[in-house]
């Protein structure tokens, strides 16, 4: 859902970088000198004539919102007059909600634009409504557990079903090269929905260590962001979107295994694989 979390964890998903540095975008990317990743880059004029040269021969483009932006329909009208067979898009699973609870907004993300000039195009498409990055658990949990054994946060019923970022990768590379998933909208999503004290639980046995959530009041939780470097309207959307979702993205989806025909990769399998994050 495609930005960060203190309570929980788009893509790359629904949240944007949670490291701590606001010059650093959700994956791991950094801004041009020195300014937050994603600020200014709405319009990519510098980076046109790189897609421009690239789309010639092309038969299926991946168009990912923060490389494009407000040029998203520059790059459709330029995929069709260039033959090109078919798009796939990276969007967001909150895509439709209103702006302000949608914090990668605040990042200079435009999921809903982005995937509205794809689906508008002559070209058969296909969405990627991704939900929440395993990923972001880097900040939300893997940055407090470098200072202690104990991982803080608001909302601690509220479930996210992140999602293994190879598997996103894997349906994106199957979609483009498979036609039978054009004009489709597939939901991404981890196996499970797992509350952030589920996640501080999974961490530790993955890991072995000894680790325990502590709930905290919601300004709490905002001022940690905002002090680890994030704007406050980041930390402020954020929050209003874990108080109006509800167990609205409860319900894992079942598209990753229909894709790739085998189950979504689960978080403690995620946790594993990147357990040097989580190390004391």
């Amino acid at each position: 859902m495609g930005d960060d979390d203190a309570g929980s964890g788009d893509g790359c998903d629904r949240h944007g970088g949670t490291d701590g540095d606001p010059r650093t975008d959700r994956c791991g990317r950094r801004g041009q000198g020195g300014q937050p990743a994603g600020a200014g880059d709405l319009a990519v004029a510098d980076v046109v004539p790189e897609w421009e040269a690239g789309v010639d021969g092309v038969d299926a483009i991946f168009v990912h919102p923060r490389a494009v932006g407000l040029d998203a329909g520059r790059l459709v009208a330029r995929a069709e007059a260039a033959g090109v067979r078919r798009l796939v898009v990276m969007s967001a699973v909150n895509v439709d909600t209103p702006d302000h609870l949608q914090p990668s907004r605040v990042r200079g993300d435009r999921n809903r634009e982005v995937e509205a000039a794809v689906v508008a195009s002559a070209l058969p498409s296909t969405v990627l409504r991704c939900d929440v990055f395993a990923s972001n658990t880097f900040g939300t949990v893997g940055a407090q557990l470098r200072r202690s054994d104990v991982v803080r946060g608001a909302f601690p019923r509220v479930a996210e079903r992140l999602i293994d970022e190879r598997d996103i990768g894997d349906v994106a590379v199957a979609a483009l090269l498979d036609p039978r998933w054009a004009g489709r909208r597939l939901e991404l999503t981890g196996p499970e929905a797992l509350t952030l004290p589920r996640v501080v639980d999974v961490v530790g046995a993955v890991t072995g260590r000894h680790l325990s959530f502590e709930e905290v009041p919601r300004a709490v939780a905002a001022a940690a962001l905002v002090a680890a470097g994030l704007p406050k309207d980041f930390a402020d959307s954020y929050f209003a979107m874990l108080a109006e979702q509800g167990d609205r993205y409860s319900t894992p989806s079942g598209d990753v295994a229909a894709v790739l025909g085998h189950p979504a990769r689960d978080y403690a399998g995620w946790v594993a694989d990147h357990r040097e994050v989580f190390a004391a």
